[in-house]
């Protein structure tokens, strides 16, 4: 089984899980960059802190792409320089989100009371999108990917 297909299985059991303002726990809950890390720390290439929505905008800055694909993080917030919400691509047009909630959403009952939960959403739904990354993800090494990369140079014998 490839990383991709790990993190795929991953992202399908956080479905239905509570958004929790704060959130960054399986076991209770997620808020949208709390799930967002989740999936980066299980690939091993989160950053080591716990940040926001506008933190993981400007981490990944440099690897901005034009269009969503799996693994892409969706930033929204319509100004490109405050992100206030983050989710990730399944495809181009679907998109893992911890949504509905908001700063007062600090438990499950509220967020039951809210419809706030981890959900699949399409991308374009909202319509502040600022733009995706794509984040160094294990599987970029695996499989046709890795040919078109520099491959370490062999020492010459006779």
């Amino acid at each position: 089984m490839s990383s991709k297909d790990v993190l795929f299985s991953y992202m399908m059991k956080m479905v239905g899980l509570p958004y929790i303002y704060g959130g960054d726990d399986p076991m209770t809950g997620f808020d949208c960059s709390g799930l967002v890390l989740e999936f980066l720390w299980s690939q091993g290439i989160g950053p080591r802190e716990d940040t926001t929505a506008n933190g993981i905008m400007y981490r990944y800055r440099p690897n901005f792409i034009d269009k969503p694909e799996f693994g892409a993080l969706a930033f929204y917030g319509g100004d490109p320089t405050k992100c206030t919400h983050v989710g990730i691509c399944l495809n181009n047009h679907l998109m893992l989100e911890a949504g509905g909630g908001g700063s007062k959403t600090l438990n499950e009952h509220i967020a039951a009371a809210a419809n706030a939960y981890v959900r699949i959403r399409p991308i374009y739904q909202r319509f502040d999108i600022i733009g995706f990354a794509m984040p160094p993800w294990p599987w970029l090494d695996e499989g046709w990917f890795s040919q078109f990369r520099q491959k370490p140079s062999l020492p010459l014998t006779r």
